[in-house]
């Protein structure tokens, strides 16, 4: 099937979904739901800056497929911010909730979150999240994920707030990409394990001040080991200033440093310390941004525009936008593993340069709100894999300078009450120094999603649609090579019949999509899990 058809089937099926779901709504007591995080901005400040994705599983991607992992990559081009949505209805406040499931193939899921102290001054909560999958089919080829958190806030008479939190995640993976007609291990030889231990804290002016000054001084200190003898610590300070000037004119500064080592076969320090002022204009129907990046890696100074603009041509209707920017990005352990698993224990390392123009559209027009943004970005030092010479089933990273022209957008519709589809794609057109093709790295994505929910917020109904073309491995041969592409269709349903009590089930790759992600890891094929949902 062309990428062509799977985006046309996508589109029916997600249009057919909403067609469905529209008789029957309840006019009193819906929840307009929409699937990305928004930010209501103030009404005469166009804030529109771009930023570089950051690491995050949560977006449409199944729970349970670790050889699917489609994170986000933080070298690739920028995440449109979401548009600001109009706010959902206040539910009924509970101080926690639980969810235990089970599932094909043998997968296990229980979570739960509990606000184990709440006052009007400060509070305390604790999540707790175990996942795991086991396909007997290939030998090999599961996961589990265990995940335990507690975090807290305060907020002091004077006006300062203070939060924090403590996680610890154990992630295991295994190195099932070989030839299972010929080759056979054991399941000690296969098994990878990581333990990630993540402090962080922040102190900030919880209350607006009397200067109209806000300020901020975050840490953030984390240890990631597996069990090949790696191990990465980091510590990271970063302290800022905001002053709005006249209630409108910020003037913004970010001081960071960024301390980082990994103890390997052979160690590495990765110490950055960076500076950015920015002051930002806001006038009746625009606004301009004028800032920098200044940053200092290994006694190298580099220094990069932070420029932007933004104007209402209609109103909230239609609104453009452009900018120029770069910075210095890490890639650590933790980055690299989190975007590919499979790694060896030993990679090279070395940071992503960039600096990037772009310009687009975004605005609201009756139940449809839209983003679209173009740009160029050149990047020094951008990360690919490849299945590793001296042990295949694990990849290495190798780093290539590439020029990189790519489209984004995001799109939400209101269908109706209770009823929304929300769209996103990303296409990319890499021009390498060296390499032959981006190893690994999708060229092009989209992701559908409508979500509806009715009868007094008691049932609740999803379908999603995920198409990512193949991407390009060397074979044997070291000739280039793509693998299949991606078409990942699932749906879901949760319905409370009791106040608190209710049942969920999601079905993911109904299509039974046989996708591999990374040369020589098959994708898992149709898989569904359901169980029990209580709040309280």
């Amino acid at each position: 099937m062309s990428l062509f058809k799977n985006i046309l089937l996508s589109f029916l099926f997600i249009t057919s979904f909403s067609l469905v779901a529209q008789p029957g709504l309840d006019s009193k007591d819906v929840e307009v739901i929409k699937d990305f995080e928004a930010n209501l901005a103030e009404t005469d400040k166009l804030n529109l800056n771009p930023t570089l994705p950051a690491v995050d599983t949560s977006a449409q991607r199944l729970m349970y497929q670790i050889p699917n992992r489609n994170l986000d990559v933080n070298y690739l081009p920028p995440k449109i911010r979401p548009i600001a949505i109009k706010g959902a209805e206040v539910q009924e406040k509970y101080n926690g909730y639980a969810k235990l499931g089970y599932g094909i193939p043998n997968m296990i899921y229980g979570e739960g979150a509990y606000h184990l102290i709440e006052e009007e001054q400060y509070n305390v909560g604790l999540h707790l999240k175990h996942v795991s999958a086991n396909n007997k089919d290939i030998e090999h080829q599961r996961f589990m994920e265990n995940y335990t958190a507690i975090d807290g806030s305060y907020h002091f008479n004077e006006g300062l707030a203070a939060d924090g939190a403590i996680s610890f995640l154990n992630d295991q993976v295994h190195f099932y990409g070989y030839d299972h007609t010929v080759d056979t291990f054991s399941r000690d030889q296969v098994k990878q394990r990581f333990n990630t231990l993540d402090l962080t804290g922040k102190i900030y002016n919880g209350k607006q001040t009397d200067a109209d000054f806000n300020y901020e001084g975050a840490v953030n200190v984390y240890t990631i080991s597996d069990n090949y003898a790696s191990r990465e610590n980091a510590f990271s300070l970063n302290l800022s200033g905001a002053k709005w000037i006249a209630e409108k004119h910020l003037l913004d500064v970010n001081l960071k440093g960024d301390f980082t080592k990994f103890k390997g076969d052979q160690d590495f320090n990765n110490n950055i310390f960076t500076i950015a002022p920015k002051f930002t204009f806001h006038g009746e129907k625009f606004k301009i941004g004028l800032g920098a990046n200044a940053v200092l890696h290994e006694e190298e100074f580099q220094f990069s525009p932070d420029i932007d603009a933004a104007v209402n041509i209609l109103g909230k209707k239609l609104t453009a936008f452009a900018g120029w920017t770069g910075n210095l990005q890490k890639n650590t352990f933790r980055t690299l593993t989190d975007y590919n698993p499979f790694l060896i224990s030993q990679p090279t390392f070395q940071n992503s340069k960039y600096n990037q123009y772009y310009g687009g559209i975004s605005g609201q027009v009756q139940i449809l709100e839209y983003e679209l943004q173009v740009g160029n970005k050149s990047v020094d030092g951008l990360p690919l894999y490849l299945n590793s010479m001296e042990d295949a089933k694990r990849f290495e990273v190798l780093y290539d300078t590439a020029n990189i022209f790519y489209v984004t957008g995001l799109a939400g519709f209101d269908l109706t009450k209770g009823l929304t589809l929300n769209l996103s794609m990303t296409i990319n057109k890499f021009d390498l120094q060296n390499e032959e093709r981006p190893w690994h790295i999708p060229t092009t994505e989209f992701n559908v999603a409508a979500r509806y929910k009715a009868l007094k917020n008691k049932l609740f109904l999803k379908a999603e649609c995920y198409i990512s073309d193949a991407v390009y491995f060397k074979n044997d041969q070291g000739d280039a090579e793509q693998l299949n592409s991606l078409l990942d269709l699932s749906i879901g349903a949760e319905y409370f019949f009791t106040k608190n009590i209710g049942l969920f089930a999601d079905i993911n790759n109904f299509a039974s999509n046989r996708r591999v992600r990374w040369n020589g890891y098959p994708n898992y094929g149709v898989n569904l899990y359901g169980g029990v949902t209580a709040k309280f």
